[in-house]
């Protein structure tokens, strides 16, 4: 038995075609689907777009506060667009004890951001991860999928201002 909203207007009707294709690859009402949904989503646009999060609410019949509550617990979901390029810190036990924290601080300074955050011009979104696999390396970091190892923060600015200069 389908589930449909007493509502008047359809918020379903509103949406972009390729919005409405993703909706429609999971069940209407399975609030099961919501981890999966908002991945796909994510994986599609970047980021959980906050104009799709109340039509996701309405579509798997999950309240919005619900909804969010989910979004801000998983680390893996962001509610605003990426960076262009994504720079990651390893902060690993092995990073951790050869400096990866004063790269980190580096990068927050130089950027005016902290980790989790894009700059202002939206060239670069820094995050922490718990390791980048390359620990013969430390401290190491990825900039936008290129792994720099045994790194001091003056390479961090000289890294930033490489990949500003190709942008």
């Amino acid at each position: 038995m389908e589930k449909k909203c007493l509502c008047s207007t359809n918020p379903l009707d509103t949406i972009s075609q390729e919005f409405k294709s993703i909706l429609e690859a999971y069940p209407l009402g399975e609030a099961k689907a919501l981890i999966p949904l908002l991945q796909t989503i994510q994986t599609n646009y970047g980021y959980l777009p906050k104009s799709m999060l109340s039509i996701v609410s309405y579509y798997l019949q999950v309240p919005l506060g619900q909804l969010y509550s989910v979004i801000t617990f998983y680390n893996q979901f962001r509610l605003e667009p990426p960076g262009k390029i994504h720079i990651e810190v390893c902060t690993g036990a092995g990073c951790y004890v050869r400096g990866g924290n004063d790269l980190l601080r580096t990068l927050e300074a130089e950027l005016g951001i902290r980790a989790g955050e894009t700059s202002k011009d939206k060239l670069f979104t820094v995050e922490t991860v718990s390791c980048l696999g390359a620990c013969a390396l430390a401290p190491v970091v990825r900039f936008g999928g290129t792994i720099y190892g045994r790194l001091q923060p003056k390479d961090i600015v000289r890294l930033l201002r490489e990949y500003e200069a190709r942008e």
